[in-house]
């Protein structure tokens, strides 16, 4: 019974690390009007690069499957 509740505990561990990082990556991946900024300002560079970077760390946690995603926590921790 014990196995079954630590099982479960990392599992609800897993899923609100998932929620936390997925809510703060799209506030980051989020377009927020740089296309309605006409002139060139460090603002407007700053939030392209910015959403620019978020999207690729998206695409590459997207392409990559979940077993090899298993893999490559279980030879970074062990």
């Amino acid at each position: 019974f014990t196995l079954s509740a630590q099982t479960l505990a990392m599992s609800i561990l897993a899923m609100v690390g998932a929620a936390v990082a997925s809510i703060l990556l799209a506030f980051g991946a989020a377009r927020e009007n740089v296309e309605t900024k006409k002139r060139f300002s460090i603002e407007n560079l700053q939030s392209q690069i910015r959403i620019g970077i978020t999207r690729l760390l998206l695409l590459i946690a997207r392409a990559v499957p979940e077993p090899i995603w298993a893999l490559i926590f279980l030879f970074v921790l062990f």
